[in-house]
């Protein structure tokens, strides 16, 4: 693997035991370097702002830094008592990998793959993942009053909504449960215009229906989670799952109710902008104190809806 394939390498270079070297690195103000080496071990982030770059140094299979270097130098300094190869790289690049966090969050990976699952016993802890819950606010009068038959091609048509806005938004549903539906995104932005997305296509198919509308209820939270196998598939568990899930509740139908911590991501809070959300608070099962939460209401959607293609 040369430079051209590997371009956020940036050094790599082997030292004996005791050895040590300043090199002349390009690094980029603003930027986060990880330093690690060849060899199983340690290694340690460093966000370079601008100026000298403190010194690496490896001892007792550890990576650490020490004081500042010369403007444009990089000293690498081996206390261990073996011969080590430093490498030392930019951390950009992992913003474009396909991790397979990334990859069960993708639509196509679980329509190929469905039966592809984790190892009996393992699970993946994920530090931050989107997740959007739906269902069908009063459905089971829906039911008794237009029968099983007509409310199940309801509820179809509606499944066809919701799949094509995740889809559109690089999301993932997960399951469908009942008339509801669990879905995952890495961009809590995408989350949101998903949301707002399907609001939009459901109004617009209730006004082209002749029957009762269906309204749609919604909650979105962002969270630390765990990817598990769950009858049979790849699912996600952990109480981020249940506050989205309780969030959906608090829903009244034809509005979008939000975790605090969803509304406060700088790129959901940039699409928020557009509309008036209020700040309200919640009790939430298994929550000693009210719970805060953010809310596009039904109304503020008709005083902003704009046609959509």
């Amino acid at each position: 693997m040369g430079p051209m394939s590997t371009p956020h390498i940036l050094t790599q270079l082997s030292l004996a035991a005791g050895e040590q070297r300043t090199e002349s690195v390009q690094l980029t103000p603003n930027l986060t370097y990880r330093i690690r080496t060849l060899e199983p071990g340690d290694e340690c982030d460093v966000t370079h702002v601008g100026g000298s770059f403190p010194e690496v140094i490896a001892e007792h299979n550890a990576i650490n830094t020490g004081g500042p270097v010369t403007v444009g130098m990089v000293a690498f300094i081996n206390r261990s008592p073996r011969r080590l190869t430093f490498i030392l790289e930019e951390l950009r690049w992992s913003r474009d990998a396909l991790t397979a966090h990334r990859a069960t969050t993708l639509q196509a990976f679980r329509d190929l793959f469905n039966d592809d699952v984790l190892r009996p016993g393992d699970d993946v802890e994920i530090d931050s993942i989107s997740f959007l819950f739906t269902d069908i606010k009063g459905s089971t009068a829906m039911y008794d009053q237009i029968g099983d038959a007509q409310a199940c091609v309801f509820v179809r048509d509606h499944f066809d909504i919701l799949g094509d806005a995740v889809h559109e938004h690089d999301g993932s549903i997960v399951k469908k449960i009942g008339d509801a539906v669990m879905a995952v995104f890495l961009n809590p932005a995408n989350a949101l215009h998903c949301a707002i997305r399907i609001q939009h296509d459901i109004h617009c198919f209730n006004q082209t229906s002749d029957d009762d509308p269906i309204i749609v209820k919604l909650g979105l939270h962002t969270g630390r989670c765990l990817l598990v196998n769950l009858n049979d598939r790849l699912d996600y568990f952990g109480s981020a799952v249940n506050i989205a899930a309780k969030l959906q509740g608090q829903s009244f139908g034809g509005d979008i109710v939000m975790s605090a911590e969803f509304a406060e991501d700088p790129e959901v809070s940039s699409v928020l902008d557009g509309y008036s959300p209020v700040r309200e608070t919640a009790e939430l099962t298994g929550f000693s104190k009210p719970v805060a939460i953010w809310r596009i209401t039904a109304r503020d959607f008709t005083a902003h809806r704009e046609p959509m293609n």
